[in-house]
């Protein structure tokens, strides 16, 4: 994967500190006045560079980026070759600690807190990812059924403790789908990732590629996005460059409501989409573009 950092876009405009939009009364907001922040989703198979693309939040040059470190695979000396401000990063749950809503909801009031005296304190948000995070709050639903079902005396043998009632996914929906909510609606970036998941649909035998989480799961996260990216790792030995298909091309998954990123952009970091959003970047003047001239365009995810 090629650095984040280059001389192209270096330099990306912080936001503006959040205000009061104007209004002619109280109900209503000028869309001109009020600002925006990406919300990213980054699906991809393993090492295909979705949480260093995330993690380049924290070279926008202020405030922090809180990643929900659920497949604790952040390496720090890798994150430092590859560009990334590691000393903005903070990371949370502690070492030991699980993911349960409770735990997230937490943190989300605390970030909401902070940018309310400090709309610069956090750059953004990652959840990396959202396949990890979805199997903790399974698991937390799962425990927390068993553990009611002990306390009732029910006798829980060593297979039934492993058991996921068909209820635990919708009760894990629902938890979801909140926090979910929750940190988009944030005035700050936030970024997405997970592993990627074949489909097959049983009716018509078609399979698509997406984010490997639930279908109930999936459907509100992709809708809650403004940005969806199907990340690919680099392939030297047929000239691809780390990349990632913006748009729904054949098997892939892909949305830009941005409407400004070409269809397939290379080296997809959270710095470089948001010089294509402000127009310091465009197909035509993007450098690392050139990369892909001898690259099939149509689905190359």
């Amino acid at each position: 994967m090629a650095k984040i950092a280059n001389e192209e876009v270096a330099e990306v405009v912080a936001p503006k500190p959040v205000s009061k939009p104007k209004a002619t009364s109280g109900l209503f907001a000028s869309l001109s006045d009020t600002d925006e922040y990406l919300n990213v989703l980054l699906f991809g198979r393993e090492g295909s560079g979705k949480t260093t693309a995330a993690c380049s939040l924290a070279n926008l040059g202020y405030g922090k980026v809180l990643v929900v470190n659920a497949e604790a695979g952040m390496k720090k000396n890798t994150l430092k070759r590859h560009g990334v401000d590691i000393d903005r990063i903070m990371v949370w749950p502690p070492a030991g600690e699980s993911i349960t809503h409770a735990g997230l909801d937490e943190v989300h009031r605390q970030i909401k807190s902070d940018l309310a005296d400090d709309p610069k304190s956090w750059a953004g948000v990652v959840f990396d990812s959202a396949t990890e995070i979805v199997q903790a709050l399974v698991d937390y639903v799962a425990g927390d059924r068993i553990d009611k079902a002990t306390r009732k005396g029910v006798t829980i043998d060593g297979i039934d403790q492993f058991f996921t009632d068909r209820s635990d996914y919708g009760t894990m929906s629902k938890m979801f789908r909140d926090i979910l909510r929750k940190f988009r609606d944030l005035p700050t970036h936030f970024v997405v990732t997970a592993l990627e998941r074949r489909d097959v649909d049983e009716d018509s035998g078609k399979v698509q590629y997406g984010p490997a989480v639930t279908p109930g799961v999936q459907t509100d996260l992709l809708g809650y996005v403004d940005l969806v990216l199907a990340c690919s790792a680099a392939d030297d030995s047929e000239g691809k460059p780390y990349r990632a298909l913006t748009r729904s091309s054949g098997k892939y998954r892909g949305k830009d409501r941005l409407g400004v990123l070409p269809k397939v952009l290379v080296n997809p970091t959270i710095e470089r989409i948001l010089a294509y959003e402000s127009g310091k970047l465009t197909e035509e003047t993007d450098p690392l573009q050139k990369q892909l001239i001898n690259t099939p365009k149509e689905n190359d995810a």
